[in-house]
């Protein structure tokens, strides 16, 4: 079993060496890629440089050739050659060239050195009688095998084409330059023409032999990186790639060469190139063995400080388990402030605890071996009491059986009062039912009375309503006599304007005739209309007197009504509730004496059953007594056995005692 010192050792180690890994992974990944992306920047960047010093190199060269293409002697080479040819030894002289020679119009060369040729097949040469500053690609001279390379400038006159001054230059110089341009420990440079040739190299066999790996890579295809390399680059502009030669990873960076169809590539090795990260992953490497060292003692040294405390309380443990007591936990674990110390003041409690309760079972040990003995005494003693206890129970057996046969004596008298007690209870429910039928024929009679009383009430109030409205409306006729009266006036006052209109009329004379004769007819109008108002008054009285006359008989036909017909259905009514009352009280009476009946002969019933209970319980009683002394017996017999029980009770807490006591605790 490892020990929690090793276990947590083992844990700070792993997550030590987890950590320092992790932070070398990320920090070689980040560097990586930093250094990479700095590189794919840096590369063209220094070979675009370098490609721009290539085409100041030749700017120079050129330079200096149009500086002496410009010179009148050399515009008029062809008629004054002796001093052309002095210009060009001296420039020769200066500049360190090879050859030095104008050209015609045809590509024929005139030198100072050799012999004359044509060049006007080759492509320098066209560009130069286009206007154009060129330069050849290194070429191997058949002379002497070397390597050299041509550099031409048109010579003009008036701004015309009149010829071309040329010089040769060893071409491995071009070559020399190149690998001064460096990178890294294994970083070079070199440049291809157009098709892909290399043209400068560190290697100048590889110009020599004007080495194509464009081609190359159709037979071999270990070239194809490179050679897809070399393509992108022989399209132009600058940029970066990567390829494997010679199974070496390398990069490169490259540009185009101004002026020229050339292009530069500066290359290096990819190791050489991330030497400095391998550098640092070294570094950090070492450095994590370091830390996982240092972390490794500095575990031990913390997994010493949690587990020494962890190892006294795992000890102490071991001693409680062996039951024993007496020894106290260590003060210096109680008294640490963190978990562990917890766990110490838990542990100590705990100890006090179970000691506590331990000690309180060796007292109860005790009193439960004192108890076991005194229950044996007292067991003994109740043995002795259930056997009085049994022979008494055998006499009330006897005594029982006597009261159940006086029980049955009993039932045979209550069944007779029974009897009669059934036969008044049903003359008081035939009473019962005559009084029902009394009070029924009251309530009947009572009812009916109500009924006529309502309807005659009803008869007297609608009558008396219509009645004394036609009372009311017969003084209408009063009206009609008032009106009669007002009509009379009204014909005295016109019969009384009639005479004036004819008085006036007469006073008229003549003119008054037309209006006399209506006057006379408005007189006799008047004296028709009182007339007939005069009967009316007549007719009006007679009907005054018809309906004074009626009104008298209706008023004291209403007053009988009221006065006499109605008290007598009160009186009906009283009757009749009198009636209903005397029934109700009859009905009272033999329902009482039907009600006391009837509890009469539900007493006697319970009386009997009361003394067939009591029968039964004496015979059951007689039973049970029997039962109560075979069981008295049992209980004798299980006494015994409980007896025995306490006193194997009295032997289990001695043995409890002997084993409590060899637990420590002082």
């Amino acid at each position: 079993m490892k020990s929690i010192k090793i276990k947590i050792t083992s844990i700070f180690i792993i997550v030590i060496a987890l950590v320092c890994t992790s932070f070398t992974f990320l920090a070689i990944n980040i560097s990586r890629n930093a250094l990479m992306t700095n590189v794919e920047t840096q590369l063209p960047e220094i070979a675009a440089a370098s490609a721009g010093r290539v085409s100041t190199q030749l700017d120079v060269h050129w330079n200096s050739l149009e500086t002496l293409a410009q010179n009148v002697s050399i515009i008029n080479w062809t008629t004054s050659w002796d001093e052309a040819s002095v210009l060009i030894t001296n420039e020769l002289a200066r500049n360190g060239g090879s050859d030095l020679s104008v050209v015609d119009l045809e590509g024929n060369t005139k030198s100072t050195i050799n012999e004359s040729r044509n060049v006007a097949d080759r492509e320098y040469f066209k560009k130069a009688m286009n206007g154009e500053n060129a330069v050849s690609d290194p070429v191997v001279s058949a002379m002497d095998g070397s390597i050299i390379m041509v550099y031409i400038v048109p010579i003009k006159e008036n701004g015309k084409v009149v010829g071309a001054l040329m010089e040769i230059r060893d071409g491995s110089d071009f070559s020399d330059y190149v690998s001064t341009i460096t990178y890294g420990e294994t970083g070079s440079a070199f440049i291809i023409n157009e098709t892909g040739t290399i043209i400068a190299h560190k290697d100048k066999d590889l110009v020599l032999n004007m080495e194509n790996y464009i081609e190359a890579s159709k037979t071999d295809s270990s070239f194809l990186d490179l050679a897809s390399v070399l393509e992108t680059l022989i399209s132009g502009g600058t940029g970066y790639g990567d390829y494997s030669y010679l199974g070496v990873e390398k990069t490169c960076g490259y540009s185009k060469i101004e002026n020229t169809n050339w292009s530069l590539a500066l290359t290096a090795e990819s190791s050489d190139i991330l030497q400095a990260v391998n550098n640092m992953r070294t570094t950090i490497i070492i450095v994590s063995v370091i830390l996982v060292i240092l972390g490794a003692i500095i575990a031990v040294i913390f997994a010493d400080m949690i587990a020494k405390p962890i190892v006294k309380i795992s000890n102490h443990l071991g001693i409680i388990a062996k039951g024993d007591f007496t020894h106290a936990v260590d003060p210096k674990v109680v008294a640490m402030k963190d978990e562990i110390g917890s766990l110490g003041k838990s542990l100590d409690i705990m100890q006090s605890s179970i000691k506590s309760i331990i000690i309180s079972i060796i007292g109860e040990s005790d009193n439960v071996s004192d108890l076991a003995k005194m229950e044996a005494d007292k067991m003994q003693t109740l043995e002795k009491q259930v056997r009085k206890v049994s022979i008494s129970t055998e006499s009330l057996s006897a005594g029982i059986e006597e009261i159940a046969a006086s029980t049955q004596e009993m039932t045979a008298t209550s069944e007779e009062i029974d009897a009669a007690a059934d036969m008044i209870a049903k003359k008081a429910s035939e009473g019962l039912i005559t009084a029902t039928e009394i009070s029924a024929r009251a309530n009947t009679l009572k009812e009916n009375a109500k009924i006529s009383k309502q309807v005659a009430n009803d008869l007297y109030r609608s009558t008396e309503i219509s009645l004394l409205k036609a009372i009311e409306d017969a003084k209408a006729v009063n009206e009609i006599n008032n009106l009669s009266e007002a009509i009379l006036e009204i014909t005295n006052q016109t019969n009384l304007l009639a005479l004036n209109a004819s008085i006036e009329a007469a006073r008229a004379g003549e003119a008054g005739k037309g209006f006399a004769v209506v006057a006379s007819e408005i007189g006799n109008l008047a004296s028709g209309s009182k007339n007939t108002v005069n009967k009316i008054q007549d007719v009006t009285k007679v009907v005054l007197s018809s309906m004074q006359n009626l009104t008298t008989g209706a008023q004291q036909i209403l007053d009988f009504v009221n006065t006499k017909v109605l008290k007598d259905y009160d009186t009906l009514v009283e009757t009749g509730e009198q009636y209903n009352q005397d029934a109700i009280t009859v009905d009272g009476i033999v329902s009482d004496l039907s009600v006391t009946s009837q509890e009469l002969a539900a007493s006697i019933q319970n009386m009997m059953v009361a003394i067939n209970e009591v029968a039964m319980a004496s015979t059951d009683g007689a039973q049970s007594a029997t039962e109560i002394a075979s069981r008295v017996s049992e209980i004798t017999k299980e006494t015994k056995d409980v007896l025995t029980g306490t006193e194997q009770t009295k032997d289990s807490a001695t043995k409890m005692v002997e084993i409590v006591s060899t637990i420590k605790i002082k």
